[in-house]
């Protein structure tokens, strides 16, 4: 999946991980989550932690445990942090060029949304994207 050039995300807002950080721990690419805190160093660029609870408590529970250190007043026990990454690729075919990018390793969570009509003598659907946490 690409990532976005600009992640704009808030508190309460549903996540998937968007890449496969720690498979020993369960944090892989499409482990949902729900935003809880979000701690930013800097606007300009991704420097700090954002503060997921999983869907499921025994994700996560390694890095949770390893970075117990970074718990603050306000931050749960439940509550997993995840740093920005670094992610190499090359572009190019005869002279690759290595690119360096870094960025938190989280995309919002959309949910496809089928509506049906009834009564219809075929079958219309509409379809938007719309934010999971509004169906849930």
């Amino acid at each position: 999946m690409q990532l976005l050039s600009c992640l704009r995300i808030a508190e309460n807002e549903r996540t998937d991980v968007s890449q496969n950080i720690r498979l020993d721990d369960g944090v892989t690419n499409g482990a949902g989550n729900v935003v809880r805190y979000v701690h930013l160093l800097s606007s300009e660029r991704p420097e700090g932690i954002i503060w997921v609870e999983f869907d499921h408590t025994e994700v996560g529970c390694k890095m949770r445990s390893e970075n117990r250190h970074l718990c603050r007043q306000g931050i749960q026990p439940s509550w997993t942090p995840i740093k920005p990454v670094c992610v190499t690729f090359f572009v190019g075919r005869r002279k690759a060029v290595q690119i360096v990018r870094k960025q938190f390793p989280v995309t919002l969570k959309l949910k496809l949304l089928l509506i049906f009509i009834p009564g219809e003598p075929f079958l219309v659907a509409l379809v938007g994207l719309l934010q999971l946490r509004d169906y849930i």
